[in-house]
């Protein structure tokens, strides 16, 4: 992965359920990490691959791998924010499974839960 492509700062945050003190749930973000980020949407058959995922994809974001990338169905629950946009987390994608650099397919869009 070139390092200059990674030029948007990114925050991966996590979903997190609590309850208020009536009892009612209420639905938080954790801030995980702040990393940089290849955001790029995605046209012609990459677009068409990925909607196989999930008919609502539209972005592939590149990071660089860390540690909190170890569970899939974890990173689903994900979502990940750059200046005033936000990405809805489908899938994630290990690149060639060597821990080096990882794949996300989102969709942009608010999600506040």
């Amino acid at each position: 992965m070139q390092a200059g492509l990674l030029r948007k700062v990114a925050i991966l945050q996590k979903r997190d359920d609590i309850q208020d003190a009536t009892g009612a749930q209420v639905v938080t973000w954790t801030t995980l990490a702040s990393t940089r980020a290849y955001i790029e949407p995605l046209r012609g058959q990459k677009g068409l691959d990925a909607q196989v995922i999930n008919a609502e994809v539209s972005h592939q974001i590149t990071l660089r791998f860390m540690p909190i990338f170890k569970k899939p169905l974890e990173v689903a629950k994900m979502r990940l924010l750059s200046g005033d946009r936000t990405f809805i987390i489908h899938a994630s994608i290990n690149k060639d499974e060597r821990n080096r650099e990882i794949t996300l397919l989102a969709t942009e869009g608010l999600n506040d839960g």
